[in-house]
């Protein structure tokens, strides 16, 4: 699988501005970013990424409730959750419900190697 677009979702703009800067220096494109699981369905379905790499903790619909939409409606969508509230019930529901990898935070040491495995499946 290529990877080379990609929709970041989280909640807080400095992580969105971070993640774009490490991911812009290895080549990713960022075709869209989101604040919230509403906004990362519509902007989803607008640019049809490559890659969604979601926080779970967010406001007016959270990771979980966004990933469950989004792999009902695109099954095909390759997601990566990440979150600091990483307890086992959310990363096994996360994996279940079509996650590709969940990731604690801080996973800034952890993120380009799990892309790079991501793209090698």
């Amino acid at each position: 699988m290529i990877i080379s677009t990609v929709l970041l979702v989280d909640d807080s703009r400095f992580m969105r501005r971070w993640l774009t800067q490490i991911l812009q220096e290895r080549g990713f494109e960022i075709v869209a970013e989101a604040s919230n699981g509403v906004e990362a369905l519509a902007r989803y379905n607008m640019t049809k990424p490559d890659l969604v790499i979601m926080d779970v903790a967010m406001n007016k619909m959270n990771g979980i409730q966004a990933l469950e939409r989004l792999m009902h409606t695109h099954p095909e969508a390759k997601v990566i959750m990440c979150s600091s509230l990483g307890d086992d019930f959310a990363v096994r529901r996360c994996l279940s419900l079509g996650a590709i990898k969940f990731i604690r935070k801080p996973y800034f040491n952890d993120l380009v190697q799990v892309l790079e495995e991501v793209a090698l499946e």
